[in-house]
């Protein structure tokens, strides 16, 4: 266990994971791509709540792209039509570790799709300025 200390908001929620590195996917295409997402993290999600899920249905987004052989500038609809689908039939994996194979509900689709709709809004708009 590590002795390192974590900062808390009032109500008890960490604030570590808005400072973690971003996927190697954004880490490896460059400043921009690594501000953007800093950006979007950091800045545009207030609610923590929100900045939890969307890190979370981001991050699973941009590891399975990875896991694939994805760049970042070359995902594209289909690939995110492709990743839903398999949000809908692949066996997952809780906070707790334990493993469901049930799909994902409508609700849970659409949030991942929110995510990464405003993940790569930020990212065209926050890369295209610089």
């Amino acid at each position: 266990m590590s002795s390192e200390l974590i900062a808390f908001e009032p109500g008890g929620v960490a604030l570590a994971d808005r400072d973690a590195e971003p996927p190697a996917i954004v880490a490896e295409a460059g400043d921009a791509a690594r501000f953007a997402y800093a950006e979007f993290f950091q800045a545009e999600l207030g609610n923590e709540h929100t900045h939890r899920a969307y890190r979370r249905a981001v991050d699973r987004f941009l590891d399975w792209c990875d896991a694939r052989g994805l760049q970042l500038h070359r995902i594209s609809p289909a690939h995110v039509g492709e990743y839903v689908r398999t949000l809908m039939t692949e066996p997952r994996r809780t906070k707790t570790g334990e493993v469901l194979v049930r799909p994902a509900s409508k609700p849970m689709q659409k949030l991942h799709l929110a995510a990464i709709r405003q993940f790569f809004d930020r990212l065209v708009a926050g890369t295209s300025s610089c």
